[in-house]
């Protein structure tokens, strides 16, 4: 990875000429980060430090997600970025109380950690009410948004039926909206 910051380095040429410097010094041949001779890489400032900003984030997603942040906090994909947005028009609208994202849950033992991609807090009517209006008891599920199911969370999917406390929703794409497929009940063992 590149250890040189965008803003102190002047043309395309001066990371070339640092990187061979660094490289004869490694005694290697030419930059691992830098494999195409120089100035054949880049065409303009700008596009030299975006591949530098680029390489400060490391390596490609797996699964080829493109990372988002949204109020700060990065997720994933653009689709979790998507579901935390619509997440905090619900609770702006008042349709549920509150949600936190990328909660820890332990299943079972303590080797087998998963992370769902919310806890929801929401809101469930309840048939009676207090003087001031029908009252409203929390009613609380995780969520899961998923491109493409992997074979750990198949095997997450089996332990949450059996140790699951509450009920994760699997959330997909179908066409433009985020459309939960499948909700799985958790078995409450302990």
């Amino acid at each position: 990875m590149n250890e040189y910051c965008a803003a102190t380095i002047r043309t395309r040429d001066d990371v070339f000429l640092r990187c061979r410097q660094r490289a004869r010094k490694a005694g290697q041949g030419r930059c691992r980060d830098h494999p195409v001779e120089r100035g054949s890489l880049f065409h303009s400032e700008a596009s030299l430090s975006a591949y530098l900003r680029g390489r400060a984030f490391g390596k490609k997603n797996k699964y080829q997600n493109t990372p988002e942040y949204h109020d700060g906090v990065r997720y994933a994909s653009q689709i979790e970025a998507r579901r935390a947005k619509e997440l905090d028009l619900l609770l702006v609208a008042g349709d549920i109380f509150d949600w936190i994202a990328q909660p820890t849950r332990r299943l079972g033992v303590a080797e087998n950690v998963y992370k769902p991609d919310f806890l929801v807090i929401g809101k469930a009517a309840v048939g009676w009410t207090d003087g001031d209006g029908e009252v409203f008891m929390p009613d609380a599920w995780y969520e899961d948004v998923k491109g493409r199911e992997t074979a750990k969370f198949k095997r997450d999917v089996k332990l949450w039926r059996r140790f699951g406390r509450l009920p994760l929703r699997i959330l997909k794409v179908k066409g433009t909206a985020l459309v939960c497929v499948e909700t799985i009940e958790g078995g409450n063992e302990r």
